[in-house]
């Protein structure tokens, strides 16, 4: 979570803005993300299932700025420049 921190106060990170966050697995750099910039993460990983991570998503009340998904990152469904 360090290294997130240091890198994330070298990006222009706007409130609103959309993140990917790629190898989301369970969720702290996303859930970061969400709570200290108030962006919109594609959390996107490939071992746990949408559905855990959805589940814990909505445990914590972020369901509505953490959109999980399960895939393999070489093969993402988003267009050119969506991020």
């Amino acid at each position: 979570m360090k290294i997130v921190e240091k890198l994330s106060d070298s990006l222009n990170i706007e409130k609103g803005m959309r993140v990917l966050d790629l190898g989301y697995e369970r969720g702290l750099t996303s859930i970061f993300l969400a709570k200290d910039y108030d962006v919109i993460v594609f959390a996107t990983g490939f071992w746990i299932s949408a559905t855990e991570n959805y589940d814990r998503i909505k445990a914590i009340g972020l369901e509505e700025t953490i959109i999980p998904i399960h895939a393999e990152v070489h093969d993402l469904p988003f267009a050119n420049e969506f991020f």
